[in-house]
């Protein structure tokens, strides 16, 4: 993750994007997950998604899912580690 500084630059603010694994609660569940889309503006050749994408994953890091339908960024391609489970069963990259 990366810090942005919104307003005061002593207050940080974080803002998650695509390889980032995160912390989510899910009807009142915490999940893990990764993020895979962010609406955000686009940023050195990742494109924009309209809206937020995440893979949910169990303790192992294995997809609680058996396929992806959104399309991945194939920048994703080049993070090693646990993400690389994700990419296999992605049907789409961009």
């Amino acid at each position: 993750m990366h810090f942005t500084y919104c307003g005061f630059p002593a207050l940080p603010h974080l803002f998650p994007s695509p390889g980032d694994k995160v912390l989510l609660a899910v009807a009142g569940q915490k999940k893990k997950g990764w993020i895979v889309g962010c609406r955000m503006p686009s940023k050195d050749g990742w494109p924009r998604f309209e809206s937020n994408n995440v893979v949910l994953i169990d303790d192992e890091g294995n997809p609680l899912g058996s396929r992806i339908l959104v399309p991945i960024p194939a920048k994703l391609r080049s993070l090693k580690g646990d993400i690389t489970k994700i990419l296999s069963i992605a049907t789409s990259f961009v």
